[in-house]
């Protein structure tokens, strides 16, 4: 869910958990877009397999998605990062796991 704003990490204080901080200016309308359609998808889906989402707050013309830390990073930089492996490509079983419960 990196695609319409910045992210980066922070800690819960009262727990010492490590969360995400996804900040979306939603003055720009692209990005308004697809904050609705991530909002979209963490409210429809109850799968254990997409980023978990504690609560939000708006702060300086932004909406600031606080969301569960992946130390793996986002979807498409794992995937970067097998394409630039000598052999390209994700094994049957890791893509059947990424994708059972997407609908």
């Amino acid at each position: 869910m990196g695609s319409s704003g910045s992210v980066f990490s922070a800690t819960y204080k009262p727990n010492g958990m490590t969360v995400a901080i996804k900040s979306i200016n939603i003055y720009d309308k692209s990005k308004r877009k697809q904050f609705k359609n991530d909002l979209k998808v963490l409210f429809e889906n109850d799968c254990n397999h997409l980023v978990n989402f504690y609560g939000a707050f708006f702060e300086e013309g932004s909406v600031k998605l606080v969301l569960e830390f992946m130390d793996l990073g986002s979807l498409d930089k794992i995937i970067c990062k097998i394409k630039s492996q000598q052999q390209p490509c994700t094994p049957e079983n890791v893509l059947r796991k990424m994708t059972k419960d997407v609908r």
